[in-house]
């Protein structure tokens, strides 16, 4: 953990790997404190980095649904983060 100002920065790494010959979710719970946030988040697809931006709930859930459809990598939260996995693929979160 790292201290600055009035705020702390916690890094949280998680890695799955999908052994199935087709496209999986995967949902990642974090619990946080009433009043923290997370300010940056990234997935990692087989090498290839994805950084995350914020979206309107309902824009992002869009968004999400569409991604799945076509087979993208993706992932929303909603209490939980959810995100397809690729066939055979490793994912660092």
């Amino acid at each position: 953990m790292i201290c600055c100002r009035r705020y702390a920065t916690t890094l949280v790494t998680s890695s799955v790997r999908n052994v199935e010959p087709r496209a999986r979710e995967v949902f990642l719970t974090v619990v946080l404190p009433e009043t923290a946030f997370i300010s940056r988040f990234a997935i990692e697809v087989e090498g290839q980095l994805f950084v995350a931006y914020v979206r309107e709930k309902e824009a992002a859930w869009r968004e999400y649904q569409q991604a799945v459809t076509r087979g993208r990598t993706a992932g929303v939260r909603q209490g939980s983060l959810n995100f397809p996995t690729p066939p055979y693929a490793g994912v660092t979160l």
